[in-house]
């Protein structure tokens, strides 16, 4: 009975295909057949075989520029100048310690009064050798993990000499900021920030450039450069006692 079933299908699909063969339906099926395979084929192979091929290429590409910026790089950092290198440490050091340093605050302020002829309560210190002082100091922590000193002075002396003091800790290494200049009975209140920040974790990423110090950045080394050399030329300088900066 099977065999009768299956006699029977095979000879109806050959009198559909003769029937059919030289007609535009039997060409319509061949060509919906291809077509459908050939879709088939196009989504399920041809277009993922494109994209694995594109995306092997922005791999390709995103390695071969990352090994030019590391040689790059590479270049950059074998062509500094390591002693200017050091050189811009220090005046970064010096102009933004990376911890709290009461003694270099206190030399400071000390070379800045003695330079401008103020004097600073009633101690007498000379250029060096700081024995006490009548400012109070505190310390606050920021969010941005610096240290922020917080230094008050009771000066004595004219108006031009207090404007000589605070040109003269303007140009003082390390860096101070003037909160506040107030005048009580006699003396100038002034309150001066100094600030401290630890090294941050150097952050070099394999896929960003080195970039050289902008023009900007170049200014900032050059004008604390001329303040420490005038700092330095400051404490080579031989003090006569007689020229005592009188505190009070």
């Amino acid at each position: 009975m099977m065999k009768i079933e299956v006699w029977r299908g095979q000879k109806t699909l050959r009198f559909l295909y003769f029937r059919y063969k030289d007609s535009s339906y039997f060409y319509l099926f061949n060509l919906s057949i291809c077509i459908l395979v050939s879709l088939i084929l196009i989504f399920q192979v041809v277009i993922p075989q494109l994209q694995n091929w594109f995306s092997i290429r922005d791999e390709e590409a995103a390695t071969l520029q990352k090994i030019k910026i590391l040689r790059e790089n590479i270049s950059f950092m074998s062509e500094l100048n390591k002693d200017l290198l050091e050189k811009n440490r220090r005046l970064a050091n010096l102009a933004l310690p990376v911890e709290k340093d009461f003694g270099v605050i206190i030399d400071a302020v000390t070379m800045a009064a003695a330079k401008s002829g103020v004097s600073i309560d009633d101690f007498s210190f000379n250029l060096g050798l700081v024995s006490s002082i009548s400012g109070e100091i505190k310390i606050e922590s920021k969010s941005d993990d610096s240290t922020m000193t917080k230094l008050s002075l009771y000066l004595n002396g004219d108006v031009d000499k207090i404007k000589n003091f605070i040109t003269q800790i303007g140009e003082k290494l390390p860096i101070s900021q003037i909160e506040l200049v107030d005048i009580i009975s006699d003396d100038v209140y002034i309150s001066l920030l100094f600030y401290s920040k630890p090294y941050e974790k150097p952050l070099i990423l394999e896929d960003k450039p080195i970039n050289p110090l902008s023009a900007e950045n170049n200014n900032v080394f050059s004008k604390l450069s001329r303040w420490d050399d005038g700092n330095s030329s400051d404490e080579n300088q031989v003090v006569n006692p007689s020229l005592t900066v009188p505190l009070f």
